[in-house]
């Protein structure tokens, strides 16, 4: 895209009303929360594949 990181940070913080650090880490969380759903994985494996550092 060649645009400045500073520039599409804010303006997704403007639009999102977040910051794109924190839509990514509710991104992840959800992803986890479905695969806890379907429960085809344990926790730690859901930890792994979401490279989380502790089941915790």
């Amino acid at each position: 895209m060649h645009l400045d990181y500073k520039y599409l940070s804010s303006l997704f913080s403007s639009v999102e009303s977040i910051t794109f650090e924190q839509y990514i880490i509710n991104q992840k969380i959800e992803h986890a929360k479905e695969l806890m759903v379907y429960d085809e994985f344990s926790l730690s494996e859901i930890a792994f594949k979401m490279n989380y550092r502790s089941v915790a």
